[in-house]
């Protein structure tokens, strides 16, 4: 008999932003993940986070749509690259640096 699991846990593990916030919540280490551009920029000009950062979708897989910004000028000409196109999901992007997400476009807007 397979097992799987429900359509919320689904949904939530598809979605790096909501698994993000849920793990927050539950007290577990997690790569912190900002809602908008500016607080990037904050993080950015305190040295919490340094170039190159990877720019990529918040739901999907691999490495489809990945981009990298090795200076806070490609940073921003990405973000806003990105947000014209008309790409799967154009609104939705995070940004990770070595595995810790900076950025999420979404500005907490559900799926």
């Amino acid at each position: 008999m397979p097992v799987i699991s429900s359509p919320e846990v689904i949904r939530l593990c598809l979605d790096k932003y909501d698994t993000y916030l849920y793990l927050k919540r539950m007290g577990l280490p997690s790569p912190t993940t900002f809602v908008d551009l500016n607080e990037a920029h904050q993080a950015i000009a305190s040295g919490e986070f340094n170039f190159p950062l990877i720019l990529k979708p918040r739901c999907g897989q691999g490495s489809v749509f990945l981009e990298v910004a090795h200076s806070l000028e490609e940073l921003d000409l990405l973000w806003r690259l990105l947000n014209q196109k008309n790409w799967p999901n154009r609104e939705q992007w995070l940004v990770k640096q070595r595995g810790r997400a900076v950025v999420d476009s979404t500005k907490s807007k559900r799926m």
